[in-house]
Order: structure tokens, then sequence, then C-alpha cells
């Protein structure tokens, strides 16, 4: 668990890369706007710009502090300013774990229907996730690169053998009556940018040039999800319209093709995926703590915040109330603005008066 580790720039974009199309694949009328699926591929070319743009005070909050991580970049200035941005970014992350694992929990119960209990299902994955966390972030990076592969693999024989599926004439250019429906799936998407709040960590650790990196995460992630989401309207016409889970029912078509078991692959490279993003988000918790509590108090909260977030996200996915504010786009707009966002600035701009004041006095 210990944040000396280095990343290569490949396994810092497998990482992150994987992360975010988990969400992606979990595209469903419980996190997005189904309805009007046929417009979201011009909410994700809207949001691309948005996300780079997102990258920028991560950047510059990263060099102001000598290239150390959000937090150890403050701690030199104030150490209780360093304790309130820790506890911003554990909320954050416990946040994250927690919208994954429920809606992990809601896709097993509504998809795949299977003979153990979820809450079983979901303790034997999170118990794989802290056996990951504990091999540290370097093991997670390498095994990532060999996910990403997998993942590669499967799209490009999913595009292949959805192919003679496609029909072109079910997208539709939108009208001024489409406008709100767009501009609520581009704050969708940009408030699902949580592996930028991830990179104020992660970057510090990673060779290589930062700014190509990112960049190229932004524009494959985005590609992706360009692609998944004209193969869903092209493909599924209305009838994505009454799929809650768009993705899957895609693979299930696929799977009428060439590749006739394509929806047990889509479960697996799921799985895969879920395994990278709660590892790695577990990670970035203990990270947090270890910072103020010591590595063995770490240990043990990545233990206990998993048994809170099994318990939780078990909860939430059976209470109305509690899954609507879970999975509100403004509310993890929010998060995700303050994270990604407010905070690196904020640490950008102490930086440079700390700096600023360390040079006059060696002058």
């Amino acid at each position: 668990m210990t944040d000396t580790q280095r990343l290569s720039a490949f396994q810092f974009f497998g990482m992150l890369y994987i992360s975010r199309m988990v969400i992606n694949v979990t595209y469903s009328r419980y996190n997005a706007d189904t309805n009007n699926l046929k417009y979201a591929l011009f909410s994700v070319i809207i949001a691309l710009p948005l996300t780079i743009l997102m990258l920028i005070p991560v950047h510059r909050a990263i060099q102001s502090g000598n290239g150390k991580n959000i937090i150890d970049s403050v701690y030199r200035i104030s150490k209780k300013f360093a304790a309130v941005i820790a506890i911003i970014y554990t909320l954050y992350f416990v946040w994250v774990l927690l919208h994954t694992i429920t809606l992990f929990d809601v896709m097993v119960m509504h998809v795949f229907t299977p003979d153990l209990s979820v809450t079983v299902l979901s303790a034997i994955g999170i118990g794989a996730c802290i056996y990951g966390v504990n091999r540290g972030i370097q093991s997670l990076g390498r095994a990532s690169i060999l996910f990403f592969v997998l993942i590669a693999v499967a799209l490009v024989i999913l595009v292949c053998t959805l192919i003679p599926e496609i029909d072109i004439f079910h997208f539709e250019m939108p009208s001024s009556e489409n406008l709100s429906a767009i501009a609520q799936m581009t704050l969708n998407s940009v408030a699902k940018n949580s592996c930028i709040p991830a990179m104020t960590f992660l970057l510090p650790l990673t060779n290589g040039s930062h700014h190509k990196i990112t960049i190229l995460w932004a524009t494959a992630v985005h590609f992706s999800t360009a692609l998944m989401t004209f193969l869903m309207v092209t493909v599924l016409g209305e009838f994505v319209r009454t799929q809650t889970f768009p993705v899957y029912t895609v693979t299930a078509v696929a799977s009428l093709g060439v590749t006739r078991r394509f929806d047990g692959i889509f479960m697996g490279v799921w799985l895969i995926g879920m395994f990278v993003k709660v590892s790695l988000f577990l990670w970035l918790f203990s990270v947090c703590v270890k910072k103020f509590f010591g590595r063995r108090t770490a240990k043990c909260s990545v233990v206990l915040c998993s048994a809170g977030v099994l318990i939780l996200s078990a909860v939430i996915s059976h209470t109305e109330n509690l899954f609507s504010v879970l999975f509100s786009n403004s509310i993890m707009f929010i998060a995700t603005l303050i994270t990604a966002v407010i905070v690196p600035l904020t640490v950008y701009f102490l930086n440079r008066a700390k700096n600023a004041v360390d040079n006059s006095k060696q002058t």
C-alpha cells in the first residue's frame, strides 16, 4: 500500500481508462437519460473539451507543489489545511466507491440474476480488491495493462460483429427542443470524471509526459464513449428507450452473430473493470488516511471502509430515496468540480504564494 512505487505512463493510462469505461458500460436509466440516448453523441463531443479544461488545475497544482501529490504539497504550508484537503478527498473517494458498488449490485440483480446473494458476490469482489490494494499501486498498474489489452480486443470484436446490424437512419439531428437533454447528458458525462481527482495522487508517481498522457486518456475515453453510443443507437434504435442497461443489450445482439456468447465476454470484461476501479479508489482512500495516521491504520481503514461500503450499498440499492441521492448528477457534478477544479486551483495559488515568499527570503 506504499505510495512510493512508480507507474509507467501506460500503467497510469490503463488504470484510469478502465475505471472510466466501467461507468460507461453500466450506462443505464439509473445514472443517465436513456430516453434521449440518440443525442448523447453530441454531448460526448461537448464533454471532451470540458474534460481537457478540467485537467489544467490538476497539472498546475502538481507543478506548483514541486511534483508532490495534492496533500503533500500543502502539508509544507499548513498541516491543518492539508488535513482538510485529505478529508475532502477521502469523502469523495468513499462516495465513488459507494456509487460503483451500488451500481454493481443493481446490475447483478437486474441482468445476471445469480444463484448467490448479491451481497455475497459483492463481498467476494471487494475481498479481491482489498488484496489488490495490499499488493500496491504498481502491481495494479501492471495488471491494468493486461486488462486493457483484453478490453480493447473485446471492443474490436464487438464492433466487427455488430457492423451488419447498424442502421444509420436511427440517428437524428437535435433541434432546439433537445438542447436541454444534451446539456443534462453533458453534465452527466462531466460529473463522471472521478478519474481527474484521482490524478492529483497518481500523476506525481507517473513517469513520462503528464500532459500528453492525460490528454490521450481524455481523448480515448470520449472516443470509446462515442463509439459505444453510436452502436447503441444505430443497432437498437427506439428499442434503446426500453432497456435498463443498453450496453449489455447490444452485447446480447452481438451474441446472435458470429460471437455466440458475447454477453458472457461482456460480463468478464465488466468484472475486470470493477476490480481495477474499486481497487484503485480503495488505494487512493488509503493514501489519504496514511498521511496522518500511518501505514498500519491505513491498512485497517481499507478493510473498515470496504465493509462500510458493502453494507451501505446493500441498503441504498433497496432504498429509493437514498438511491436517488447517490445517483444525483447534480451532487456528483458538484463533488467532482470541488475535487477536480476548486481544490487544485486553491492549492496552486497557495503554492505560488509560498514559493514567492521563499524566493523573496533567499534574495
